[in-house]
């Protein structure tokens, strides 16, 4: 658990003019996967919490407005010559009074073509990037916890991205890295990490599933957490949507799949999104003054036991 909730000043007249300790859950938005043949995965949007953590500390938000930042996931890409650059996801930010929690963006899966060459390394982020397949040696998937997390304030965030194989081994590339475990050099996405913070356990921040390209693949999946899987390659009779990978799912930072590919060449198969972040932020009921509220409409406010939960699926303000 985390080392407890503070009320602060919330008297007789004292209502909303202190600031008030919260447990919290920042997930930033997934990267996207790469796209052209065999590409590697989205690593998941970073995660940091403190609900149900016994290392973290609360977070102290101020009374007043607060804006809060949801991170976008990394576009998807459709391949070209040369294919279209895989995207890093956007940060989430919480603004406290003393400290500000940050979840950096999954990074990108690596990509390439063969002319020009392209990188074949996944991109640094909350988890790294799955590397791309290459002709000899594969690239390395990019670096999780990017930059680091302190665990006291709800790090780390996530990690590697797996490494991608060479060509004479099996033509796959690495998974996106999640929050609970690295990407798969077999393309399999890592796994992402439990809250009950909602008051429902979900599972966020799963690595995407890598493009496998060699005869026979099946889709690599997305890791637990929303990892969109990965494509592959369109030999013997399969439709040429074989090579599209799949995004992640909304507003659990997971990363996006990477490619396969069509026979004859790689354009026109498209990688997976990343999955937009998630903001919630939970406090004792007797320490949310009256009057407290969430903008746009989108945003959300529900109530589990003597708790109070406002959620942010877009970014938006608390007023306390």
């Amino acid at each position: 658990m985390s080392f407890g909730y503070k009320i602060l000043g919330f008297g007789s007249g004292g209502a909303g003019a202190t600031p008030v300790n919260a447990d919290y859950l920042v997930v930033a938005g997934g990267g996207s996967g790469g796209s052209y043949g065999g590409t590697g995965a989205g690593g998941a949007g970073g995660m940091r919490f403190s609900y149900c953590n016994g290392c973290a500390s609360t977070l102290e938000i101020a009374a007043g407005c607060t804006s809060i930042t949801v991170g976008d996931g990394g576009a998807a890409t459709i391949a070209g010559c040369p294919p279209n650059a895989a995207e890093a996801g956007d940060d989430s930010v919480l603004p406290g009074v003393a400290a500000t929690i940050t979840s950096a963006g999954g990074g990108f899966g690596a990509y390439a073509s063969y002319s020009p060459p392209s990188p074949t390394t996944g991109g640094d982020g909350g988890s790294g990037g799955g590397g791309k397949y290459a002709p000899s040696s594969g690239g390395p998937g990019g670096s999780g916890n990017t930059p680091a997390a302190p665990t006291a304030l709800g790090g780390p965030q996530g990690n590697n991205g797996g490494n991608g194989q060479g060509v004479p081994a099996n033509f796959t590339s690495g998974g996106g890295g999640g929050h609970t475990a690295v990407g798969g050099g077999d393309a399999v996405g890592g796994a992402g990490t439990a809250s009950c913070i909602t008051a429902s356990t979900v599972t966020y921040a799963g690595g995407g599933g890598g493009g496998r390209s060699y005869n026979g693949a099946s889709r690599a999946s997305g890791g637990a957490g929303g990892g969109g899987t990965g494509g592959i390659n369109n030999y013997g009779g399969r439709p040429a949507a074989s090579g599209n990978a799949t995004s992640g799912t909304a507003n659990t930072g997971g990363g996006g799949g990477g490619s396969g590919n069509l026979h004859g060449g790689g354009n026109g198969v498209s990688s997976g999104g990343g999955g937009s972040g998630y903001v919630v932020i939970r406090m004792p009921t007797a320490c949310a003054p009256a009057g407290a509220a969430v903008s746009p409409g989108t945003n959300a406010i529900a109530t589990s036991g003597a708790d109070t939960i406002f959620k942010f699926t877009v970014s938006g303000t608390l007023t306390l």
